[in-house]
C-alpha cells in the first residue's frame, strides 16, 4: 500500500514536471510574443501615418506575416512564430520608410507646383501691369492729340469768324499812261525829168502810241 502510494506520488510529480514549461521553452514563447507585439506596433504606426495608402502592398505583406506569426504561436511553433513576427516587423519598417519617401516626394512636388503657380501668377500680374501702363499712356497720347485737334479747330473757326466779321477790303486803282513816239523812216526817191536827175526826200509822219497801265491795289481795313 505504501509502495503504491509512493509510486502514484512519483507519477504525479513527473506529470507536473512535464506539464510545466521549461525556462528555455518559456523564453521562446516570450520572445515570440515580444516579436509579435513589436511587429503589431510598427504596423499600427504605419497605418496612422498613411503607410496603407503610400505603401499599401508592403503594409499588407507585413500584416499577413503578423497573422502567420500569431497562428504559429497559437499552435506551439515558437521558432516559426518568432521568424514570422520579425519578418512582419521588417516589412512594417520598410513600409514606413517608403511611405515617408513618397510623402516627402509628394510634398516637394506640391511645393514646386505652388512655386511654379506663384511665378506664373507673378508673370501674369506683371504683364497685366505692363498692359495697363501701355493703355494709360496710349489714352494720354490720344487725349493730348484730341486736345490739339480741338485747339486747331477752334483757331480755324476763330479765323473764319474774324474774316466774316471784317469789312470788305478797300481797293484803289492807279492808271499810268505812257506815250511812245516812233519816228517814221525817211523815203528817198530819184526822179528823172527831161534828162535831169533829182533826188526827192520825203519824211513820213511819226507814229505815236499811247500805252495805258492800270494797277489795282487792295488794302485791308484797319
Amino acid at each position: 500500500m505504501r509502495n503504491a502510494f509512493k509510486q502514484a506520488a512519483s507519477l504525479s510529480i513527473l506529470a507536473l514536471i512535464l506539464a510545466s514549461p521549461t525556462p528555455a521553452f518559456a523564453g521562446k514563447a516570450n520572445d515570440a510574443r515580444a516579436a509579435i507585439a513589436s511587429a503589431k506596433g510598427k504596423i499600427e504606426a504605419g497605418d496612422k501615418v498613411g503607410a496603407s495608402v503610400e505603401a499599401g502592398r508592403m503594409q499588407a505583406q507585413a500584416r499577413a506575416a503578423l497573422q502567420n506569426a500569431e497562428s504559429a504561436l497559437s499552435h506551439g511553433h515558437k521558432d516559426e512564430a518568432i521568424t514570422a513576427a520579425r519578418h512582419a516587423g521588417e516589412l512594417a519598417d520598410q513600409a514606413l520608410i517608403l511611405a515617408d519617401q513618397r510623402k516627402t516626394a509628394a510634398a516637394t512636388a506640391d511645393r514646386r507646383g505652388a512655386e511654379a503657380e506663384a511665378d506664373a501668377a507673378h508673370d501674369t500680374a506683371a504683364a497685366a501691369t505692363a498692359r495697363a501702363a501701355s493703355a494709360e499712356q496710349s489714352a494720354a497720347m490720344n487725349a493730348q492729340a484730341a486736345q490739339s485737334n480741338a485747339q486747331m479747330a477752334a483757331d480755324a473757326n476763330a479765323r473764319a469768324d474774324a474774316m466774316r466779321a471784317a469789312p470788305p477790303a478797300m481797293a484803289s486803282a492807279t492808271t499810268t499812261t505812257e506815250r511812245i513816239i516812233t519816228p517814221a523812216p525817211t523815203v528817198k526817191r530819184h526822179v528823172t525829168h527831161h534828162g535831169l536827175h533829182r533826188k526827192v526826200v520825203k519824211r513820213a509822219p511819226s507814229k505815236v502810241v499811247e500805252k495805258t497801265t492800270t494797277t489795282l491795289t487792295t488794302a485791308p481795313n484797319q
